[in-house]
C-alpha cells in the first residue's frame, strides 16, 4: 500500500493470507492433533510424559491458528496505520490476562497445568475476536467492507 491509501489492496492481500495460512496451519493442526502421541513418543517412554504430552499437543494444536489469525490481523492494521493497536492487544495477550488467569489457576484453584493451557487458547482466542472486530471497525471507517471474506 505504502501511503496510497488503497485499503482495497490490504483487503485483498488480508484475505488471500486467510485462505493460505489456513490451509498450511490447517495442516499442521490436523497433524500436531493426530500424530501426537508419536510426537511426545520421539522424546520419552514415559507413559506419564506421554499422558500429559499428549493432552498439552490437542491444546496447543489449537492455539497455532489463532496466533495466525492474530498475526494477519494485526498486519492488516499496520497497513492502514493503526499499528499501536498491536501493543494494546499484546499487553491483553501476553500480560494483562495471563496474569490473572494463572494467578487464579495456580494460587486459588491448584488447578493440573492443563489448564495453563486452556487459559492459553481461552486467551489467545479472546484476542482474536477482539483484533477482528477492532480490524472490521476500521476498515468500515475507511469504507471498505466484508474484511472476512
Amino acid at each position: 500500500n505504502n501511503g496510497a491509501q488503497k485499503y482495497e489492496r490490504i483487503l485483498k492481500i488480508l484475505r488471500q493470507s486467510l485462505i493460505y495460512a489456513a490451509w498450511i496451519v490447517g495442516f499442521g493442526t490436523v497433524f500436531l492433533f493426530f500424530g501426537a502421541k508419536s510426537l511426545v513418543r520421539f522424546f520419552s517412554d514415559d507413559p506419564k510424559v506421554i499422558e500429559i504430552g499428549v493432552e498439552t499437543l490437542h491444546i496447543v494444536a489449537f492455539l497455532s491458528y489463532a496466533y495466525m489469525l492474530n498475526f494477519i490481523y494485526l498486519s492488516a492494521l499496520q497497513g492502514i496505520k493503526k499499528p499501536a493497536f498491536s501493543f494494546w492487544i499484546g499487553l491483553y495477550r501476553q500480560l494483562l490476562l495471563p496474569l490473572i488467569f494463572f494467578y487464579f489457576i495456580v494460587w486459588v484453584w491448584q488447578l493440573e497445568m492443563v489448564y495453563l493451557w486452556w487459559a492459553l487458547l481461552f486467551i489467545n482466542w479472546s484476542s482474536v475476536a477482539i483484533t477482528f472486530v477492532y480490524a472490521r471497525m476500521q476498515f468500515a471507517r475507511l469504507g471498505v467492507q466484508n474484511v472476512e471474506r
